[in-house]
């Protein structure tokens, strides 16, 4: 029976005295709580969202009949998107589409969200460093000394310093005088990436 009054009227042999009334019988809805599964993503990626979703779960303390079902919902994340920033995002559930011998007229439905979470990427480090150098006069240190993002761009800094020697050096220039230097590419980290470096030595 659906979510609907019903008139019930009692009739049959009776005491001659009793009389017969209407009387309505009010057949409620059944509560039950739908929640939208958690989810979790890396930054730069996207999180799959919309209809016919099957990711979710009907509260254990609000059960549906036994032999009924939902058979998907709706899902909605402002997080979902490959660009969002890394945190936590609402995953809103909506839309209940019944199984197989369900009306869900006879429910009343209460949605519940999830948690989306999108986690820091880790950057892509590169350092190689060519070799052996021998003096000319020249600036000699990395070939390839990078710390890039999920889109290609760069996050780190590049510095070189000299292992021994009276002389300090630090800059991000590669050095060109003879000695023993170390290069290290490093990141401190932001909202959306870990941090990272890379360090190794060399000699001229």
């Amino acid at each position: 029976m659906h979510g609907y009054r019903y008139r019930v009227v009692v009739t049959g042999n009776c005491n001659p005295a009793a009389t017969s009334n209407a009387a309505t019988l009010s057949v409620n809805p059944r509560a039950i709580t739908v929640k939208a599964n958690n989810g979790s993503k890396t930054y730069g990626e996207s999180y799959t969202v919309g209809a016919s979703s099957t990711a979710f779960s009907i509260d254990a303390t609000t059960p549906m009949v036994s032999g009924q079902s939902i058979a998907t919902i709706t899902t909605a994340s402002t997080g979902a998107a490959s660009s969002v920033d890394a945190g936590s995002y609402p995953i809103v559930a909506s839309a209940a589409v019944a199984g197989d011998n369900t009306n869900l007229d006879n429910y009343a439905i209460t949605y519940s969200n999830g948690t989306l979470t999108v986690g820091q990427a880790t950057p892509v480090v590169t350092l190689t460093v060519g070799g052996p150098f021998t003096y000319n006069g020249g600036a000699q240190g990395a070939t390839v000394a990078t710390i890039k993002g999920v889109n290609q761009e760069e996050l780190g800094s590049v510095l070189y310093t000299n292992k021994v020697g009276t002389a300090t050096y630090s800059s991000a220039t590669a050095p060109s005088n003879a000695g023993h230097y170390n290069v290290a590419v490093s990141f401190i980290g932001n909202t959306n990436y870990l941090p990272a470096s890379e360090n190794e030595d060399f000699t001229i």
